[in-house]
């Protein structure tokens, strides 16, 4: 009889301790297009080290060289942030085969021709954008539902205009992602900017769940 008296409470301990640790344990999210690609605009701060650096840390399919902001007529101007530009074409060399909807109708018209494979779309820095993101994705992939369309979202707080667009990693896993993944033509995530990221490691998160 003793023994008997022993294992209930035993019993009952163990199903108490199995029943809080499902009641506390985070559900996962169902994240059922994963494509494994991550992008990130490198170029916008001398600090954040080279570009074959940013390709050869292996969290990135994509590095971006941001901007190219003069071009045509036979004028170009590469800004890079005071990046040294001897190494460019070394670096672009050693990176190759590695890893708010347009209302300006000059840009949609672009768009439009159908002959962009990739189109990065930010949902930062504009707080309509932010704030209403599931209804401008979907703007966004259905308007152009032969192109991969990319999430993009800022590293840190301090990466976007006064952190608007600025999702904390868990809310990624939680909240976007399982909404983004569902359009067919969903991309992977786009990052901005490489410096910041080096200062957050907001993509060793989204490695994982692109």
């Amino acid at each position: 009889m003793a023994l008997t008296s022993w294992k209930a409470p035993m019993m009952m301990l163990v199903l108490a301790t199995i029943m809080i640790g499902f009641l506390t344990a985070p559900a996962s999210a169902v994240l059922e297009n994963k494509t494994g690609q991550v992008t990130v605009f490198w170029g916008r701060n001398k600090n954040e080290g080279s570009l074959r650096e940013a390709c050869d840390s292996g969290r990135y399919t994509m590095v971006i060289m941001s901007f190219l902001d003069v071009y045509g007529h036979g004028k170009y101007h590469l800004d890079l942030s005071g990046h040294p530009l001897g190494r460019i074409g070394a670096d672009i060399k050693h990176c190759q085969y590695k890893a708010g909807f347009p209302d300006r109708f000059f840009i949609k018209k672009a768009l439009d021709t159908g002959i962009f494979e990739r189109i990065h779309v930010r949902f930062y820095d504009d707080p309509d954008c932010a704030v209403f993101w599931q209804q401008e994705w979907e703007k966004w992939t259905t308007a152009y539902p032969y192109t991969k369309i990319y999430f993009g979202l800022p590293a840190s707080p301090e990466a976007a205009k006064g952190g608007q667009g600025y999702v904390h990693p868990k809310n990624v896993y939680y909240g976007i992602l399982p909404v983004a993944q569902t359009a067919a033509n969903y991309g992977g995530v786009m990052i901005w900017n490489r410096y910041y990221d080096k200062l957050s490691d907001f993509s060793s998160y989204i490695d994982q769940w692109a």
